[in-house]
Formats: C-alpha cells, structure tokens, sequence
C-alpha cells in the first residue's frame, strides 16, 4: 500500500512538473492582413441635345413631336467613363420605326425602313471606327471621369419617308460596353481586345 501511495505521489509530481514547465514557454501568435482594391470599370450613356442658346442640355424625356422628312433633330451621345480605371468602349445602335397602325397608307404587309433614320456615326477625323461586327469602336482609351467624342450629334428623318410614315414613332436604342485597358493592349487594333462582352 505503502508502494502504491509513494508510486502516486512521484506520478503527481511528474504531472506537476511537466504542467509547470509548458506553462513556462512564452508564445505569441500574430497575423497580416493585407487590402488590396481592385479598380471598376463602369460606364454612362450620356444623351444631351445643343439648346437654343448653344448650350448642351440633358436630352427631353418627352418625345419629340411633329417631327417631318427631312428634318435634323439634335441629339449628342457620349460615353462616360464612371469607373476607376481607363477603358476600352464599344456601342452598338439599333433603329426601330414603329408605324402608326391608324394610318390608312400604310398597307398590308409594309415593313419599315429602319435605314430612313439616319445618323452620321464616324467619318473623317472621328475616333469612332465601325468594326463591320455590328460594334462602333472607340479606338482611344478612354480615361477614369472622361468622356468619348460624340458617336453622332444630329438624327436626320430622310426625305424619302413617304405617307406610310405619317404618325409613326422612331426609337434609337444605344447598347454601350467596356473593358480594362490594364494589361489588355490592342495588339490587332482596339475591335481584338481581350474581354469584350458576347
């Protein structure tokens, strides 16, 4: 018995010691933490028309009215790049005439020229480039808080409207995209950057 109490006494002992000696060790823990923010890319269709003073305004929420063949409404889009980062920018346009049903010229199965809308996208010393894709291209980068030149200025109604067109509402639908211009070069001009939407 006398053997038994001694052998659990040294036992105790050792335990003691051994907690007393972990206890003795200093530790330290510690963690990094690292932010890093990556940049946006983010874009505005900006729609405005020249005033009668010159002065460019925000384009009207009502429809124009009395519109006629011939005619040139002014209408400026630009592209404004809202992000943090420069980018790349492309748009694609649509036009849609919807005729007037209550119009006695129009005729069974007559489809309308969607064509007669004409806008003057491009051309000589523009920075838009038609990439023959259904796209306009910006070929510049276009930096944070700046803005494209205008993809057109005027929306002109062609003479050749006839009566069929009489009452018929006309809509320009504007489909603008972006992508980085960090690391994403346009090695095959700016319609070959990597990214672009499908």
């Amino acid at each position: 018995m006398k053997r038994k109490i001694l052998f659990l006494s040294v036992l105790a002992i050792c335990i003691a010691i051994a907690a007393a000696g972990t206890l003795a060790y200093f530790t330290a823990e510690g963690r990094a933490h690292n932010v890093i923010t990556t940049g946006s890319i983010n874009i505005t269709v900006v729609e405005q028309q020249l005033g009668d003073d010159g002065v460019l305004v925000d384009y009207p929420e009502t429809p124009i009215d009395n519109v006629m063949p011939g005619m040139e409404i002014s209408k400026v889009v630009t592209i404004l790049n809202d992000g943090s980062s420069p980018a790349w920018i492309r748009v694609k346009v649509e036009k849609e005439i919807t005729l007037n049903e209550q119009n006695p010229a129009v005729e069974v199965g007559f489809n309308a020229d969607n064509e007669l809308i004409v806008l003057a996208i491009g051309g000589e010393g523009s920075n838009w480039i038609d990439g023959e894709d259904g796209y306009y291209y910006y070929k510049l980068p276009v930096e944070a808080g700046n803005a494209t030149e205008p993809l057109f200025d005027t929306v002109t109604f062609d003479t050749k409207m006839g009566n069929e067109y009489q009452g018929c509402t006309a809509n320009i639908k504007i489909y603008a995209q972006a992508v980085q211009t960090a690391n994403n070069a346009p090695e095959g001009g700016v319609t070959a950057v990597a990214g672009w939407p499908d």
